[in-house]
């Protein structure tokens, strides 16, 4: 909850001011595409759940975290359009981090990783959205993971 969904609010609180002062700018939040609806990140076979031991394989907490900040998203996508600032949340699948490896104690099954999204993908994503620029979308949760194109799909009405 700290991390996901309190750190972004203490950020976004933090530059808000200035944004408006300046007369715009872009908050892009990372959540994840567990939100709707919260799904439970647990092992496939006898041989994953030997890897992750018996640690509880539920993601309820990161779930929540990550739901409250797609609401968050929305919320201030309304409060500061009028501002020029505009207020996204990339939704993405899981993603290949040191995170996600130490979850699988660096012994990640191959059917596993080739559902994962690089971080370089992400990153071109969070490019392509700022490149829209003050006339772009707003308010928006868009998903990005495997078997989806990573890339913005069409602003409502174009």
């Amino acid at each position: 909850m700290g991390t996901n969904l309190r750190g972004c609010f203490l950020f976004g609180r933090a530059v808000m001011p200035s944004m408006v002062e300046r007369g715009g700018g872009d908050i892009v939040n990372m959540s994840t595409y567990y939100v709707v609806p919260p799904k439970p990140l647990m092992p496939r076979t006898p041989e994953e759940l030997a890897i992750v031991g018996e640690r509880p394989p539920f993601t309820d907490l990161y779930s929540a975290s990550k739901f409250a900040l797609t609401g968050l998203t929305q919320a201030w996508a309304g409060a500061l359009r009028e501002h020029g600032v505009r207020v996204n949340a990339i939704c993405m699948g899981e993603t290949d981090t040191p995170m996600l490896r130490a979850y699988w104690q660096g012994r990640p099954f191959p059917y596993r990783v080739e559902t994962w999204i690089r971080p370089e993908q992400i990153a071109g994503l969070v490019l392509d959205l700022l490149r829209e620029g003050p006339e772009g979308r707003t308010g928006e949760n868009i998903g990005a993971w495997v078997g989806v194109p990573v890339e913005l799909p069409p602003r409502d009405g174009d």
